[in-house]
């Protein structure tokens, strides 16, 4: 059965599953099975962590999906945005070693602006990560959502040392489309303008699923 690989791993993949599958056979060869299963466990999890799985993406409109894997750690309005001026709703989403790590759009829209910002490792679970931790900016412009603009913040934390950001400045992404990935554990941030059109469909520690699960609902009820 083939395993569905992202495209922004293969060079992860190649090397190390090459260096842990010798290691494995040398390990077998020479000193014993326990220590070759070892390192085919560890194959195994850097199969698993690069894995790109098919999503559906739900087509009705007025939503905007989830940008990544993981747990949902924040939900709050803030007006500490630079990049989106005024009162924000903010949502926080942590992503552990075993959730998978391509990012997607959360919504019809053009690229912007794209930002890279040197920072600390600190822990992608702490709110103040998204303040002062190495992040990538990507702000799209999206006609249909309240506010017209919306911006994913993706986030290195303690194990994440490698954001991958696969989109272009001026390219038209569609709801769902991947766009990037953050290697080994991290975070993810969406900003979009406070609107009373906004309507929140997930709650803090919720489980959510990027470009299948929906964040925010927006039109008519």
């Amino acid at each position: 059965m083939r395993v569905p690989l992202s495209r922004y791993s293969m060079a992860e993949v190649i090397v190390f599953g090459i260096m842990l599958s010798g290691a494995s056979i040398l390990a077998w060869l020479y000193v014993g099975v326990w220590l070759s299963v070892i390192f085919l466990g560890l194959l195994v999890f850097l199969l698993a962590f690069f894995r790109d799985p098919t999503r559906k993406v739900p087509q009705e409109p007025g939503l905007v999906v989830s940008p990544a894997d993981g747990k949902i750690v924040e939900i709050t309005q803030t007006d500490d945005c630079p990049l989106l001026p005024g009162k924000v709703l903010k949502i926080g989403i942590f992503m552990s070693v075993f959730n998978v790590h391509v990012n997607r759009a959360p919504a019809v829209g053009k690229v912007t602006m794209l930002e890279h910002v040197p920072g600390k490792f600190y822990n992608a679970l702490r709110s103040k990560a998204g303040a002062v931790n190495e992040s990538n900016n990507v702000l799209l412009n999206c006609p249909d959502v309240p506010g017209k603009r919306v911006l994913v913040k993706q986030i290195a934390g303690v194990l994440a040392r490698r954001i991958v950001c696969g989109c272009k400045l001026a390219e038209q992404l569609a709801r769902g489309q991947r766009f990037g990935m953050i290697k080994f554990g991290s975070r993810v941030e969406v900003y979009l303008k406070y609107s009373q059109e906004l309507r929140v469909q997930v709650r803090q520690g919720e489980k959510v699923k990027a470009g299948s699960s929906v964040l925010l609902r927006y039109g008519k009820k």
